[in-house]
C-alpha cells in the first residue's frame, strides 16, 4: 500500500498552503525575528531602501524628490514597482510595503510549483511543503527585498523556458526575462543564463549554437534597451551598479586571488550565511537527492527526459558558483537557490519507481560523490559549530572535513545499491525527513511569534513626533525609521559611498540615523558632524541606532531652515547645567502634546533619576512598560539605569530592580543576554 493516497495528499497540500499563507500575512508590522541577528543588518537597512522611490512618488508626487542619483537602480527593481502598486491601492505604510513583498515571494513560489506539477501529486506535495514552510523564505519574503522580485522572475523564466524554448518567440521571451532577472531583480540573476543554455543543449544539439546565440543576443539587446529606457542612455549608472554589486564595495573576491581560497568559498557557501542552520533537514534531503541522482544507473536518460530537473540542476550549480566567489554573501542573496534545491528534491524523491544503482563506476561518479560529501560534511559541521562556538573560524572546517569526506565517499560508492533502496518513495525515510523538516520550521515560527516585538513601528511613530515636519533624515536606517510616517529621508551608507557624493553640501539633510560604525565613518568623511546634537537612541534588534541633528553650520550648508522641535530643545538643554530648567519646561510642553511618546518619557525618567526622585522615575518606568510591553530595549535601558545607580549608591534595592528589568528583557529577547552581561562589565569597569 502506498504511503500517500491522492485524497490525503490533496488535503495535506491544501493545509500546508493555507498555513503558509496565514504565517506570511499575520502581524506584518512585527519586527524581524531576533534569532536572525547573526545574518547581518540587511533586515533593518535594505528593505525600505528598495521602496524609497515608490514611497516618494506616492507621498510627495515625485519619484526622486531630491534628484538623488546614488541608489537610482532601486527605482527599477520589480520590488519597487510592486510596492508602488500597493502604495497606490492601500496607502503608504510598513504593512503595504511588506504586502508587496509577500505578493512577489508567494507569486514566485506558486509559479515554481506549477512547474513541479509534472512530478504528480507526490512530488508537488513534497515541493509545496519544502518551499512554502521554509522559515528563511517566510521571514525574508515579508520584507521588500529585491531578491523577492528575482525569485518571481526566475520562476517565470523556468516556466517560459520549459514551454517556449522550442518556439520561434522563445529566444525573445527568454532573453527579455534574463535581462529582467539581472537589472530588475538582482545582478547575480545573470547566473540564470546557464540553465537556459542547458535546456537548449538537451533539446537539439545540432541547433544548439544557433538557438543559444539568438537567446544571448536578445538578452544583451534587452539589457541595452532597459538601460536606455530606465536611465536615458546613461550607461555609467548601469556600469556603476554592476561594479558596486561585484567588487566595488567589498573589494576583489579573495577566491580569484588566492587559489586555496576557492574551495573554501565554494564549500562554505550557505554555512557562513546560516542558510542551512535554519533548515538542516532541507540540507539532508538535498544531499540524499544528489547522491541518488549521482549513483543511479539511468542518470543520463532521466536528465534528458526531465528538463525541469535539468533546469533546476543548472540553476543551483550556476547560482552557487556565481555567489560563492564574492567576499559578501548574505543570506538574502542565497534565497533564490532554495527553489532549485526544492525542485531537485521533489524530482528525485517524487519518482514513482525504485532507484537502481549503476553497475559500473567510472571516475566521474566518485568525484561527484566526493564533492557532495565534502560540501555536506562541511555544512553539517558548520551547523554544529554554530550551536556553540559562533566565533569559530568556519573556513578551517573545510580542510578538517577533507579526510572524513574521502572515507565517506568510499563507503557510499561501495554500498550504493543498499543506500539507493532507502531513497525510493516506498521508504519511511522520506516521510520521516519531511516530518522533521516541518517540525523544525514550526519551532522557528513559534519562537518568532511567541516573542514578536514592534520596536521598528514604535520608533517610526516616536521619530515623527520628536522631529519637526520639515526634517530630512539620512543614513542606513533612515528608511526603516520613516516607513510608517511622512518624514522625508535619504538612503546613505557612510564609508561605503565615500567620495561619491557630498551629501552635506548638495542635499537638504537635517538629521542622521546611524549606528556606531556608520557614525565613526561619518565623522571621518565630515569632521563637522562632531558638533551634531544627539536627539535619541533606539535599540533595534541588537543594533543601537542614534538620531543626530546636524549642527546649525552643517544645516546651513544645505540651505535648509530647520526649527528644532520642543523635544530637541529639551534634549539640547539637558547637556548644559545652566539650562536644566529650560529642559524641564520644553519637555513638559512636548509631553503635554504627546503624553505617550517613548523618547519623551525616557527623558522624563532620566530627569527624575538625575534629581534623585526615584519614586517618580519608577512610576514613569511603569507607564512606559504598560504602553510598550514588547520593547525589550526599554527593560534593558531601565535595568542599566538601576544597575548604575546600584554601583553608585550600593543600594541593594536598586540591584534587585536592575535584575528584574534584565530578566524581563531576556524573556522577550534571549539574544540580548550577552549584551546585558557586556554592558554590566563595562559599567563595573567604569
Amino acid at each position: 500500500m502506498s504511503l500517500f493516497r491522492p485524497k490525503i495528499e490533496h488535503l495535506i497540500g491544501f493545509f500546508i498552503c493555507g498555513l503558509a499563507l496565514a504565517v506570511r500575512f499575520v502581524w506584518l508590522e512585527a519586527d524581524p525575528p531576533s534569532f536572525f541577528s547573526g545574518t547581518g543588518q540587511d533586515l533593518l537597512t535594505d528593505p525600505y531602501s528598495i521602496t524609497y522611490f515608490a514611497r516618494n512618488k506616492a507621498l510627495f508626487g515625485s519619484w526622486n524628490i531630491f534628484d538623488y542619483k546614488l541608489p537610482i537602480i532601486y527605482k527599477y527593481t520589480l520590488a519597487s514597482i510592486s510596492s508602488f502598486l500597493f502604495f497606490a491601492l492601500a496607502g503608504v505604510s510598513r504593512i503595504t510595503a511588506n504586502l508587496s513583498a509577500v505578493a512577489l515571494n508567494l507569486g514566485g513560489a506558486f509559479l515554481f510549483l506549477v512547474a513541479m506539477r509534472r512530478y504528480g501529486s507526490r512530488g508537488l506535495l513534497i515541493a509545496s511543503i519544502l518551499l512554502l514552510a521554509n522559515m528563511s523564505l517566510i521571514v525574508y519574503g515579508r520584507y521588500p527585498f529585491a531578491e523577492n522580485g528575482l525569485i518571481l522572475l526566475c520562476a517565470a523564466l523556468l516556466l517560459v523556458t520549459l514551454r517556449h524554448h522550442a518556439s520561434g518567440w522563445g529566444p525573445v521571451l527568454i532573453g527579455l526575462l534574463l535581462a529582467l532577472c539581472t537589472l530588475s531583480g538582482k545582478i547575480f540573476g545573470v547566473a540564470m543564463v546557464a540553465p537556459v543554455v542547458l535546456i537548449i543543449l538537451a533539446r537539439d544539439r545540432e541547433r544548439f549554437l544557433r538557438q543559444s546565440a539568438l537567446t544571448l543576443i536578445f538578452f544583451l539587446f534587452s539589457i541595452i534597451l532597459f538601460a536606455w529606457i530606465f536611465y536615458g542612455g546613461d550607461f555609467t549608472v548601469v556600469f556603476g551598479y554592476l561594479t558596486e554589486q561585484t567588487a566595488g564595495v567589498y573589494g576583489i573576491p579573495s577566491a580569484l586571488v588566492w587559489p586555496l581560497d576557492l574551495p573554501v568559498k565554494l564549500l562554505t557557501l550557505g554555512g557562513d550565511s546560516r542558510l542551512f542552520y535554519f533548515s538542516p533537514f532541507l540540507l539532508l534531503m538535498l544531499l540524499a537527492s544528489l547522491f541518488g541522482l549521482g549513483l543511479s544507473r539511468d542518470q543520463k536518460e532521466r536528465l534528458r527526459a526531465d528538463k525541469t530537473l535539468l533546469f533546476n540542476i543548472g540553476w543551483l550549480i550556476s547560482g552557487a558558483v556565481c555567489l560563492m566567489i564574492f567576499n559578501y554573501r548574505p543570506l538574502r542573496y542565497q534565497l533564490f537557490l532554495i527553489l532549485p534545491m526544492v525542485g531537485i528534491i521533489a524530482a528525485v524523491l517524487g519518482w514513482g519507481v525504485a532507484l537502481e544503482a549503476a553497475r559500473r563506476i567510472r571516475i566521474i561518479r566518485p568525484a561527484v560523490v566526493f564533492l557532495i560529501c565534502w560540501y555536506g560534511t562541511t555544512q553539517i559541521s558548520t551547523i554544529i559549530v554554530m550551536l556553540g562556538y559562533e566565533s569559530y573560524r568556519l573556513a578551517n572546517l573545510v580542510w578538517y572535513m577533507l579526510i572524513p569526506s574521502v572515507i565517506l565517499t568510499w563507503i557510499i560508492v561501495t554500498s550504493r545499491a543498499f543506500l539507493l533502496k532507502a531513497l525510493t518513495y516506498r521508504h519511511l525515510l522520506i516521510v520521516f525527513l519531511i516530518i522533521l523538516y516541518l517540525g523544525n520550521q514550526s519551532l522557528w515560527a513559534v519562537r518568532w511569534y511567541g516573542k514578536k516585538t514592534y520596536c521598528l513601528s514604535e520608533a517610526n511613530v516616536d521619530l515623527a513626533q520628536i522631529l519637526g515636519t520639515e526634517a530630512v533624515v539620512a543614513g542606513p536606517y533612515a528608511q526603516a525609521l520613516t516607513a510608517d510616517n511622512r518624514l522625508k529621508s535619504l538612503p546613505y551608507m557612510f564609508g561605503y559611498m565615500r567620495g561619491k557624493a557630498d551629501i552635506l553640501s548638495n542635499l537638504p539633510i537635517t538629521h542622521l540615523a546611524v549606528d556606531v560604525s556608520n557614525w565613526e565613518a561619518a565623522l571621518q568623511d565630515y569632521p563637522m558632524l562632531r558638533h551634531s546634537h544627539k536627539c535619541t537612541r533606539y535599540l533595534l534588534r541588537e543594533v543601537g541606532v542614534s538620531i543626530f541633528r546636524l549642527s546649525e553650520e552643517a544645516v546651513a550648508r544645505t540651505g535648509v531652515n530647520y526649527t528644532p522641535s520642543a523635544f530637541e530643545i529639551a534634549a539640547d538643554s539637558r547637556k548644559s547645567p545652566e539650562h536644566k530648567d529650560s529642559a524641564a519646561h520644553y519637555l513638559a510642553k512636548f509631553l503635554k502634546r504627546y503624553p505617550e511618546n517613548k523618547s519623551g518619557l525616557r527623558m522624563l525618567s532620566s530627569h527624575y533619576f538625575a534629581r534623585g526622585n526615584f519614586a517618580e522615575g519608577f512610576e514613569v518606568y511603569e507607564k512606559l512598560n504598560s504602553l510598550y510591553p514588547c520593547d525589550y530595549a526599554l527593560y534593558f535601558e531601565e535595568g542599566m539605569t538601576c544597575y548604575l545607580m546600584y554601583l553608585k549608591t550600593q543600594n541593594r534595592k536598586m540591584l534587585a530592580e536592575a535584575e528584574r528589568f534584565f530578566k524581563a528583557a531576556i524573556s522577550l529577547n534571549p539574544y540580548i543576554e550577552k549584551d546585558i552581561e557586556s554592558a554590566k562589565e563595562q559599567a563595573g569597569g567604569l
